[in-house]
């Protein structure tokens, strides 16, 4: 663990998940994640973290970082799962039994995230959400199978990033060996549920790093929820890529002048479904890159806090 000094922090938390983050709506522009997308899309992504020399944190939905075999040897698990209603598994079922795993297999990223030193974070097995409202069965077989799983990668997982942002379950994966995970925005400010405001915020080109802050009902050590790096895609499209820089130069800024902490958040496969991300995340990477040669910001990750 870094010792957190007064410089600013750069985080940035990716949630890798493939098709299994979109199992129930396999469908309009989730139908352009495929095996060589999905390349495209992690190259870019680690070829530009080279090259600046940072660490990401890359949560890994479990089954998205293993061999068509190991998911195929869940079928029976998914069924099962899928009799006793829960909804869920059914399209991993019919994916298994058609056998179509394209945009489903993420194990080449997996293992470059690895080989490349970026710290490895848990994003669910299947990408079940996993909060309070999450039947008991569904939580001991997601946390159960997750840990098998990390097992098999022969890693420790002790950081994680809620399916859907849906936090709750700490005492059970507190128990399973986890320790710190990544908030929900609307932990720390409930008016971010509303979708609109959440549009508006995008506008706010005076926007400042974030602290560490727990909630009174934290058994985990709580990371800055951060923010999501603008998908120009639906309404968002309509927020020109200059005022998301200015938005980012001003976050950033303001951490290496306060020591707040700056935390990017997105889906590798959103520069897939919003190509013009790939230019928001390049620009930010370029400014966080720049602020931490002059030593005005420090790259850390999950397992940097708590």
């Amino acid at each position: 663990m870094l010792p957190l000094n007064m410089t600013g922090k750069f985080l940035i938390s990716l949630d890798c998940e493939g098709k299994w983050g979109v199992a129930d709506h396999l469908y309009g522009k989730n139908d352009k994640l495929t095996a060589r997308s999905l390349d495209q899309a992690y190259g870019f992504i680690f070829d530009l973290l080279e090259r600046h020399e940072i660490k990401a944190t890359f949560a890994f939905t479990s089954l998205f970082s293993v061999e068509e075999e190991v998911i195929h040897s869940y079928k029976a698990d998914f069924s099962e799962m899928c009799a006793m209603g829960f909804d869920w598994y059914a399209p991993l079922v019919l994916m298994l039994n058609n056998q179509r795993y394209d945009g489903w297999i993420g194990k080449d990223y997996f293992r470059r995230a690895l080989h490349a030193g970026h710290e490895i974070g848990w994003h669910g097995f299947s990408h079940h959400a996993l909060d309070d409202t999450c039947h008991p069965d569904v939580v001991d077989f997601e946390i159960s199978n997750g840990i098998r799983v990390a097992d098999m990668h022969g890693i420790q997982l002790d950081g994680l990033i809620f399916p859907r942002n849906r936090v709750g379950n700490q005492q059970k994966l507190k128990k399973a060996g986890f320790k710190r995970y990544r908030m929900a925005r609307q932990q720390m400010d409930p008016i971010s549920e509303n979708p609109w405001h959440r549009l508006l915020n995008e506008f706010n080109i005076f926007a400042k790093g974030q602290t560490i802050q727990s909630k009174a009902d934290d058994v985990l050590t709580a990371i800055p929820p951060g923010e999501f790096l603008n998908w120009p895609s639906g309404a968002r499209s309509l927020i020109p890529n200059a005022i998301t820089i200015s938005r980012w130069k001003s976050i950033l800024s303001d951490a290496s002048s306060t020591g707040s902490i700056v935390h990017l958040w997105m889906h590798p496969h959103n520069l897939i479904t919003a190509p013009r991300m790939m230019e928001l995340f390049e620009a930010v990477i370029k400014e966080a890159s720049k602020l931490i040669r002059e030593k005005r910001l420090q790259n850390i990750c999950f397992n940097d806090i708590g």
